[in-house]
């Protein structure tokens, strides 16, 4: 039983038998058992799958290779095809050579047959003009009297004529022989084909260009009868075609200038002698155009007599142009899928992309991570890094550390003696300690506070001072909001802190703070007076440190006068938030003096990885007064 698929997709069932054809749909199939097929197979289910012939050609096609094994001129090819079935692929081979030397046979009988049927139609067209010309020359020789000898007192005139009469009848043979070609030649240009490259001239120009015409004719033939007459590599072809028949034509049209220059000067020489052998030979000089051409067309006949023998010979041994010097065979291994070699590549290539992949994401890193990634052209010193704190701990902390034992609290520690080794020992009093940043959210605040701690730590007396106006940050996280400040100092215009400095209730060890006091509509115009510098220096001569939580610089004009009156200024970075380019501007600030003295803090050093994407760099940021929201932070890609 024999099932199927209709055309609606429907289960068709055919009974047939071992070697009977079937007819289907798309084939008719016939059966036939193998010495394999024993009665095991017997109520067994045989799928085959029928694919077009057009599919199967190009999925062999796919797998076909011709490489030449040896150097690039040699004409030695190898063919491999790659296949699922070892026996299929060598007979696919060996077939394929087997058509190719056939079809290069027919073209090549092709052109002879072409030949052959040339020669055959001009030998006709001889062999009558022959008759005729006999025909002439015998009822002429009987009503003249003509003998074959001349006289005798005329045999060195007339051997002379005679070498003249050679050398026109040879130029006037190729005359033909070239007019002959002509006709051919125009015959192609009216109905394509191909032209006998045997014209029986003594010119080989012509003869390579006929050879180059019927090589472009048999490709295109070969060619167009697969792709069309409109594929380029055809009007390529027909092109070319056109090209090497018109310069035969060029070349033809020369030669047979030359040749019948070359015949009149020898007519007009032969002429000469006719003239002197007239009274003794008249009547024989009337029979020799007639002899001539006799001889003319004789030697011409008995030329295409040759060719057609040598065509013919040419035919009945034509060989292969392909010569098979070891047939078609297989390994007994599969080649492909390789999976060792699969799985060898896979791990390299994974473990090369993952490196490039961090290489990449290193080059890419364009933040300031820790002090390793300040740019060369730093000069300022990094004095603290401070660790990034975990999500338990930012919970668990407020504006002050409360774990002196902590890390970070260490870290401050370490801050203050790095703070105390950087400022100058004046004979008396202390120091105005300015902290500030970049941008809002730095943790300059957290700093200030912090550093201030651990200065009252180590037995200090310090001075904590709220010196953002607009913000007042610190202010607001200590419950200082409403109450005088340094504001109020400077409006009253009077150096009296008495009730405006309070003792700080979380430390007890002798740390005071100074709110910012009530808000004032020009900041700028209040820090610009100098009454600020008075006080600061009463301050300094009370407290050991006075530390200056200030805006962040660049935006305002408040930080760069806060500066002004510092000792040493701490400039807040917090790690992975600014571009290293920044730094060059900081950088000119410190060699400009705006700066003084002053020092790096990085804030949030992730110490457990030194990977951070990078997303652009340029700061937009609003500050001024407001209601204790939170600055707002825009960023701008840069391109």
């Amino acid at each position: 039983m024999l099932s199927h698929s209709n055309n609606q997709g429907e289960s068709v069932q055919l009974e047939g038998f071992y070697g009977k054809p079937l007819t289907l749909p798309f084939a008719v199939i016939s059966i036939h058992p193998t010495s394999l097929m024993t009665d095991a197979w017997n109520e067994k289910t045989v799928i085959v799958r029928h694919k077009p012939v057009l599919e199967t050609a190009n999925n062999l096609l796919h797998g076909l290779t011709v490489t030449r094994p040896d150097a690039k001129e040699s004409s030695l090819l190898e063919m491999s095809l790659t296949a699922s079935n070892p026996q299929k692929a060598e007979d696919v081979l060996n077939h394929l050579i087997q058509v190719y030397n056939q079809i290069s046979k027919d073209e090549r009988n092709k052109a002879a047959l072409k030949t052959e049927n040339f020669i055959q139609s001009r030998l006709k067209e001889l062999g009558a003009a022959l008759s005729d010309v006999d025909k002439k020359i015998t009822e002429f020789k009987t009503k003249s009297d003509i003998v074959k000898d001349t006289d005798t007192t005329m045999s060195a005139d007339f051997s002379t004529s005679q070498a003249l009469e050679k050398e026109i009848f040879d130029l006037e043979t190729q005359i033909k022989l070239a007019a002959i070609l002509a006709d051919n030649l125009k015959e192609t240009e009216r109905k394509q084909g191909l032209i006998s490259v045997e014209t029986g001239l003594p010119d080989s120009g012509i003869a390579r260009q006929i050879e180059h015409y019927n090589e472009a004719y048999l490709e295109y033939q070969k060619i167009a009868g697969s792709a069309g007459s409109q594929n380029p590599i055809t009007v390529s072809l027909r092109d070319r075609m056109n090209s090497t028949r018109a310069a035969a034509n060029k070349a033809l049209s020369n030669y047979r200038s030359n040749l019948n220059l070359k015949l009149n000067q020898l007519i007009s020489k032969r002429d000469s002698l006719t003239e002197r052998l007239t009274e003794t030979a008249s009547r024989e000089q009337e029979i020799i155009p007639l002899v001539r051409e006799h001889k003319v067309k004789e030697e011409l006949y008995l030329m295409l007599l040759s060719k057609e023998q040598e065509n013919a010979l040419a035919m009945a041994v034509t060989e292969s142009s392909a010569r098979v010097l070891e047939t078609a065979h297989g390994p007994n291994f599969p080649i492909s899928p390789k999976t060792i070699q699969y799985i060898a590549g896979g791990t390299a290539g994974g473990a090369l992309f993952s490196i490039f992949a961090f290489m990449g994401a290193a080059m890419l890193n364009n933040k300031v991570n820790n002090k390793h990634d300040l740019p060369s052209t730093n000069r300022q010193p990094v004095i603290a890094e401070l660790p990034q704190m975990n999500k338990k701990e930012s919970r668990n902390t407020g504006l002050f550390i409360q774990d002196e034992h902590s890390v970070i609290a260490e870290c401050f520690h370490i801050l203050r003696n790095n703070v105390d080794s950087m400022l100058p020992r004046p004979e008396q009093g202390g120091h105005v300690i300015l902290v500030t940043s970049t941008l809002p959210g730095e943790g300059k605040t957290f700093t200030s506070a912090n550093l201030a701690a651990a200065f009252a730590y180590a037995g200090k007396k310090v001075l904590l001072i709220d010196g953002d106006f607009r913000k007042s940050s610190l202010t607001r996280r200590l419950g200082g909001s409403g109450r005088k400040g340094l504001t109020s100092i400077l409006l009253q215009q009077s150096s009296d802190t008495t009730g405006i400095i309070r003792p700080l209730r979380e430390n007890s060890r002798g740390m005071d703070i100074l709110y910012t006091g009530p808000m004032v509509p020009n900041p700028v115009t209040l820090l610009s007076h100098p009454l600020l510098g008075q006080i600061l220096g009463i301050l300094k001569k009370q407290y050991d440190a006075v530390i200056i939580d200030a805006p962040p610089y660049g935006i305002l004009a408040d930080t760069a006068i806060l500066a002004s009156l510092s000792d040493i200024t701490l400039y807040a970075v917090r790690s992975g938030k600014i571009d290293k380019r920044y730094l060059l501007q900081i950088q000119q600030l410190a060699d400009q003096g705006k700066l003084p003295n002053m020092a790096y803090i990085i804030n949030g050093v992730n110490f457990k990885s030194s990977s951070y994407s990078y997303y652009g760099y340029g700061y937009g940021y609003q500050y001024g007064y407001g209601s204790g929201e939170e600055p707002r932070q825009t960023t701008r890609k840069q391109d």
